[in-house]
């Protein structure tokens, strides 16, 4: 009898090092020496906050010949800040992990590491961009905030900060970043964003004047719907030669 016909998309599971939880595997079901390869970082939210986020996103880019791995993010989603200097170095293991995510993906044996994205959403956006696209050719950065500690002091309770907190961040600073990888880099907007302070656009605009930015009206800090999704995945298919 013939071979069954390999199915469109393959969703498997890999736990990268250093992480506590399997992160998702997405790839095209027919074979094919190398593909542009993707790694979605998510948000911290009321629903999806976790790997699961940009699953639909993934399985689209699958169709169009594209390996994605997404990872479960660790700090703030699963441990709290705290106000001291011990948030400084969980930032940096985050960051090592979202490192350790890419790493993962980019050995694939389909994988084409010169062909690479990254999109990362909220905190996710955060981890992009101070890892500097991570090196990525196509970088997407969905509603990130200027800053590590206006989050972290704003959302979780705890008393002053200790002396020196904000300048504890700066070797992760996002608008650094963002300045690094400005000719890769697409920015996305909401006009009715409850999180990103109003200032926060302008500030990367400032710092990174050639990276691409959106704002899309009447819609929130989520931005999982409609020409958001199609402007990034754009963006993707034209700077991974998709």
């Amino acid at each position: 009898m013939p071979d069954a016909a390999a199915p469109p998309v393959l969703v498997e599971e890999v736990t990268p090092p250093g992480h506590d939880r399997p992160a998702y595997v997405v790839r095209p079901g027919e074979p094919a020496a190398v593909r542009a390869a993707v790694l979605w970082l998510h948000w911290l939210g009321d629903e999806r906050s976790d790997r699961s986020q940009y699953l639909a996103e993934a399985v689209e880019m699958a169709t169009l010949g594209c390996v994605s791995l997404l990872p479960d993010g660790h700090f703030p989603w699963h441990a709290d800040p705290d106000g001291t200097a011990a948030d400084h170095a969980a930032v940096g293991d985050q960051l090592q992990r979202v490192a350790a995510a890419l790493r993962t993906l980019t050995s694939a044996a389909d994988a084409d590491p010169d062909r690479v994205g990254v999109v990362g959403h909220d905190y996710g956006a955060m981890y992009t961009l101070a890892g500097q696209g991570l090196g990525a050719r196509a970088v997407v950065a969905i509603t990130p905030d200027v800053c590590w500690e206006h989050w972290f002091l704003t959302y979780w309770p705890h008393g002053e900060p200790d002396a020196g907190y904000a300048a504890g961040f700066d070797d992760v600073d996002p608008l650094r970043g963002a300045a690094a990888c400005q000719d890769r880099l697409l920015l996305q907007w909401a006009q009715h964003d409850e999180y990103v302070r109003p200032e926060v656009p302008h500030a990367y605009a400032a710092a990174a004047p050639r990276a691409r930015a959106v704002s899309y009206r009447r819609r929130d800090h989520r931005l999982g719907s409609g020409a958001a999704v199609l402007e990034r995945r754009q963006f993707l298919v034209e700077r991974l030669e998709l």
